[in-house]
């Protein structure tokens, strides 16, 4: 999981434009602009386009054309009011590309015919009184056709490869002090990863579910620069029907001098599965 952050939608009216080219050659152009569209209310856009023709060197002396492409685009739309905010944002990216070939020895050439991403995401933040609560969901979607061809004209197809995948989730979290030294926190996240993927004369399909609860509790001395803190969390995965469930349970004391903080964790936690373990006994 990756999560990016991007520039703020609130702030100055600004509009930011760059131009890169090389002797590869690669040309490319990115733009970006922020507006307040009321006093609560911002907006940010950015996009760019880049496009490379650069030469791959293959074995005998031969070289291959690249002729990649990019399109990007973003949105980001903003609104804060005092302790409230919510932020919406968008993202799309299209491209075509080569992978690299050995320039050693003869092998099949990997063409990413098209690469499309489309992701969004929504989060809000609140405060009621000393209560905060903080929600997020997303949707991210990938779509690549892969082609592997066997000579550098790019006209024999070897093998094709069509990937699809969807991941959805969203997550609530809320802290709350319970008088000047004691506070608590707990959240809760669901998250569903989906998969197919078709060849030449297969196609398979995977799915899996994770879940998860976390609780967690502070304590500071009142007159020491001392802080201790303690937590747990549950996570059940469900894999074709099946679930499999893991938890954690952490303590952390950390003592201050002055600016400096040292923290101490002590753990005991299950352990994540890879990524095939998570995806290899659901293909189907």
């Amino acid at each position: 999981m990756i999560e990016v952050l991007t520039r703020d939608a609130t702030g100055p009216q600004l509009v930011i434009a760059r131009v890169l080219g090389d002797s590869l050659p690669t040309f490319g152009i990115t733009g970006m602009a922020r507006v307040a569209l009321s006093r609560t209310l911002a907006l940010r856009l950015s996009a760019s386009g880049l496009g490379g023709a650069r030469e791959l060197p293959l074995p005998m002396n031969a070289t291959l054309g690249e002729g990649r492409h990019a399109a990007t685009g973003s949105a980001r739309l903003e609104y804060r009011a005092g302790d409230r905010r919510v932020v919406v944002d968008g993202f799309v990216d299209d491209r075509h590309y080569i992978s690299p070939p050995s320039d050693e020895m003869s092998s099949s050439i990997l063409m990413i015919d098209r690469e499309s991403t489309q992701r969004i995401s929504a989060k809000g933040d609140l405060k009621h009184d000393k209560l905060q609560l903080q929600a997020q969901a997303w949707a991210h979607h990938l779509y690549r056709r892969s082609r592997f061809l066997s000579d550098p004209s790019l006209q024999n197809v070897s093998q094709i490869e069509d990937l699809s995948a969807l991941r959805i989730g969203g997550l609530v979290l809320a802290t709350h002090p319970i008088g000047k030294t004691v506070r608590w926190a707990a959240s809760a996240s669901v998250d569903h990863d989906s998969i197919v993927v078709a060849d030449l004369g297969s196609k398979t399909t995977s799915d899996l579910t994770i879940a998860e609860l976390a609780v967690d509790g502070q304590y500071e001395y009142p007159h020491a620069p001392v802080r201790r803190g303690g937590g747990a969390r549950a996570a059940v995965r469900d894999r074709r029907r099946r679930s499999v469930a893991r938890g954690e349970v952490c303590r952390a004391v950390a003592p201050q001098f002055g600016s400096l903080e040292i923290i101490a964790t002590a753990a005991r936690k299950g352990r994540v599965p890879s990524l095939r373990e998570r995806f290899e006994s659901d293909a189907r």
